[in-house]
């Protein structure tokens, strides 16, 4: 536990952080240095500078915490790191259908009811709201959201606790437990088949994921199975499974997120930056709440909008920022089946001319009457199946975030 001078507990949002001052420029190159080799230190618009003046004043800012209490003891944040990496996967999963765009809102408090509601036409999807606001499903949740919320639970409380058991074996050590206390014989044969191919899979792999993903089926089993078979964020987000639904992609970057924590992800997923500002304040509140800290941070900053969100159009189609950074968007990305060119011609007759190389159409005069276009249903398409590189997002952003 962190104390300053009014015993303030840790942890506090990034965005809190004005800057770091050092006694001398070898102190600031050395945490520099240290800063870049790891994944979870970002310092962007953090100032950063040296000021011996400030190390000669008396201060009694920081004192230690009394460790002789219980309450003083630090526990692991796992809870709000789990949170923290749950957002960043469903940010980074959103550009993949409306279903994911509709959960990462869902996620960070932006989304209407239509959004919820396509949420909830799934029973175990249907929990995830309440579950990031509580930390539990609710009353009403079927077998399989309680199943797969409680595998979320027990890998967060095995965390906390410290334990050193891998999330897999946790997970396989709870689902274990569940099973007798099944009152349904067809949840309980369905999870007893599920568990022996989740068991075989971690020692020898007798079948692949294709045949695995066909033989388990629905947004419990699916999930688990790709928890099992793949270990990180990163891979899960790199993956294209057609037979998988929107909803269990999803709900597998929740168990990815939760298995993995905010710390443990990759720069990558922490950006853009507003990104990083808005799961700090989320992960800060969610661990303050949790341990009884109590600290009000004001409002949440606002996440980026995912780039399909940008790309949303209205009722009478893409406005013109939108086909200009499409169009730019589809060029810089080589998505040459997105992009349409329409030539209006007057009445007249025109000759047609085979060559060589192709067949050239001979005009009278000029032709200005020449429009380049995005097809936007297969932009769609490509951005759905496509991970962007940052530059060709932050482009976009440029673009259309006025």
């Amino acid at each position: 536990m962190a104390l300053g001078r009014s015993g303030v507990r840790a942890p506090l949002p990034a965005s809190s952080l004005i800057g770091i001052v050092f006694k001398n420029a070898a102190d600031r190159i050395a945490f520099e240095s240290a800063a870049g080799e790891v994944a979870n230190v970002d310092l962007a618009g953090i100032r950063i500078e040296v000021n011996a003046a400030l190390f000669d004043q008396p201060s009694d800012f920081v004192r230690e915490p009394d460790r002789s209490s219980a309450d003083a003891l630090d526990t692991p944040p796992a809870l709000g790191q789990a949170i923290g990496a749950i957002l960043a996967m469903l940010y980074h999963s959103a550009h993949r259908s409306d279903i994911a765009l509709a959960a990462c809102r869902v996620g960070f408090r932006r989304s209407t009811a239509l959004e919820s509601e396509r949420l909830a036409r799934d029973p175990v999807l249907r929990e995830l709201p309440h579950w990031l606001n509580t930390h539990l499903v609710s009353e009403g949740a079927e077998v399989p959201a309680r199943l797969f919320w409680g595998v979320v639970h027990a890998i967060v409380e095995a965390r906390s606790a410290g334990s050193s058991v891998k999330p897999i074996d946790q997970t396989l050590r709870f689902l274990e437990g569940q099973l007798a206390a099944l009152e349904d014989p067809a949840y309980r044969t369905r999870l007893d088949r599920l568990l022996q191919d989740m068991r075989r899979s971690l020692s020898f792999a007798d079948s692949t994921l294709t045949e695995l993903l066909e033989r388990h089926r629905g947004s419990l089993s699916r999930p688990l199975v790709l928890f099992c078979l793949r270990e990180s964020c990163e891979e899960l987000l790199a993956m294209t499974l057609p037979m998988l639904s929107d909803a269990e992609f999803v709900l597998a970057t929740v168990l990815f997120g939760a298995r993995e924590g905010w710390l443990a992800l990759p720069r990558r997923l922490k950006r853009p930056h507003a990104l990083a500002v808005a799961v700090a304040h989320r992960m800060a509140v969610t661990e303050q709440n949790n341990n009884g800290g109590g600290l009000a941070f004001g409002p949440e900053p606002a996440p980026p909008i995912p780039v399909r969100e940008l790309f949303r159009s209205g009722e009478r189609g893409w406005n013109k920022a939108q086909q200009d950074a499409a169009l730019a968007l589809a060029r810089e990305r080589k998505w040459s089946a997105c992009i349409q060119t329409r030539i209006r011609l007057g009445q007249g007759e025109y000759r047609f001319i085979v060559e060589s190389g192709g067949v050239s159409l001979l005009l009278d005069g000029e032709v200005k009457a020449v429009a380049t276009q995005v097809d936007a249903s297969k932009f769609m398409q490509h951005i759905a199946t496509e991970f962007m590189n940052e530059s060709a997002e932050a482009a976009v952003r440029i673009a259309l975030e006025r």
